[in-house]
């Protein structure tokens, strides 16, 4: 990446980057008092928050970025005598520089000037040893490749309190896609020359320079590089069928994209889900944010901070300038309770029998992330125990691992 995108970048703080930053602080409190209390052989487990692609820690502006925000949610534990930890890695001068200054007034923080993937060794083995959280927001998509996280991703099998929020942009990986796609296209003759498609590989750059132009090598070698990239990034080719795909809408693929991402880090983690973060001008995605833990329960807390910056974004569009409800003084919107009810019963008629937060983790996973929060959800069930559309449990309070079933009511309602 350039030194200017670099630089500019950090002027000010974007609307999407504002909101992708919310997510962060919104989870960062319930998630630190859920591991706080984790113990190995009995004592308390130290924590370690690692930032792979920090920044320079504070915008231009004054706004502060990831590393400080992570900061000062450590701080507040480890001035309750938690031992804490927190890498930030960058490799840019100027902003490492700047970072290493922001991060002084916390002697639990560490400032590296290093590529983190360089430096995966480390990270791996202080997953071994801390409750580690790895927060992975790269600047440029061909920053994220799978294929190194997999050494630090591969720990998890060997312990459970290793989580990852990565920040996966799919349209800017898609457009990528396509361009390398357009320009198989574009020197297909040459491609399919029997000469090139039956020499050896180390043979093919030099069938292409001497049967064609060096335009075209240099466009087969970018082409080549680029597919390499790509799959590292991902974990696999199917992109290349999702940019042939002429039957499927742009936007329908970049969902079976952020679909097929969360489906490899699957290799790793049980709970893998992805929130759609928007700016205020566009109702498409900028890009997604994947949650990937061991441990299904901590979905509610990242759902929850989801949802917290998806009412947020719909305030501030509702009280845009232009906008009908411009300089009137507005509350987030909750979802309706039949709202709610409707996407309980689409979750539970999918079900033989399934457990309360099973069913509640049903209804708010998948498209549904950051619509529904926990404690919502759980109203709804108790709803739908009271009125007969569910049963197993009396509907008064929530019992986690009570088998709900659908009864014979919603097994027969038609959802229009």
């Amino acid at each position: 990446m350039g030194s200017k995108y670099r630089n500019s970048f950090f002027e000010q703080k974007r609307a999407w980057s504002k909101y992708k930053d919310a997510v962060l602080n919104y989870y960062l409190a319930p998630y630190l008092q859920k591991v706080k209390e984790i113990k190995a052989r009995g004592v308390g487990k130290p924590i370690c928050v690692v930032d792979m692609f920090a920044g320079r820690g504070r915008f231009k502006t004054g706004e502060i970025g990831s590393p400080l925000i992570i900061a000062g949610h450590l701080n507040q534990l480890a001035s309750q005598g938690y031992e804490v930890k927190l890498l930030c890695y960058e490799t840019y001068d100027e902003h490492f520089a700047h970072l290493a200054e922001e991060l002084k007034p916390f002697p639990f923080a560490k400032a590296l000037q290093a590529d983190c993937f360089g430096d995966m060794d480390n990270v791996a083995e202080l997953a071994s040893t801390h409750t580690t959280l790895l927060y992975i927001d790269p600047c440029d998509v061909n920053q994220l490749v799978l294929a190194k996280l997999k050494l630090v991703f591969d720990k998890v099998r060997q312990n459970q309190s290793v989580e990852a929020l990565i920040v996966f942009m799919a349209r800017a990986f898609l457009r990528q896609a396509a361009w390398a796609r357009s320009i198989e296209t574009r020197i297909g003759d040459a491609l399919n020359d029997p000469l090139f498609a039956d020499a050896d590989d180390d043979d093919k750059a030099m069938w292409l320079d001497a049967l064609y132009d060096k335009h075209v090598a240099t466009q087969h070698a970018q082409v080549q590089e680029t597919h390499s990239l790509l799959n590292n990034i991902l974990g696999s080719n199917c992109w290349e069928a999702l940019v042939d795909d002429e039957s499927t809408a742009w936007e329908q693929k970049i969902s079976q994209l952020v679909d097929e991402y969360k489906k490899q880090l699957r290799t790793w983690f049980k709970c893998v889900e992805a929130l759609p973060v928007r700016p205020d001008t566009s109702s498409l995605p900028k890009y997604w944010i994947a949650f990937a833990s061991r441990y299904p329960p901590a979905f509610d807390l990242f759902n929850r901070a989801g949802c917290e910056m998806m009412r947020t974004r719909e305030l501030n569009v509702r009280n845009q300038p232009d906008s009908l409800f411009a300089g009137i003084e507005t509350e987030p919107e909750v979802p309706q309770p039949q709202t709610v009810d409707r996407a309980v019963k689409r979750a539970a008629k999918s079900f033989s029998h399934v457990s309360w937060r099973e069913l509640r983790w049903a209804t708010c996973s998948g498209r549904s992330v950051g619509l529904y929060t926990d404690s919502e959800v759980n109203q709804s069930i108790k709803r739908l125990l009271r009125s007969g559309w569910l049963t197993g449990a009396t509907g008064d309070k929530v019992e986690e691992m009570a088998s709900i079933r659908p009864s014979q009511r919603l097994v027969d309602w038609i959802d229009h």
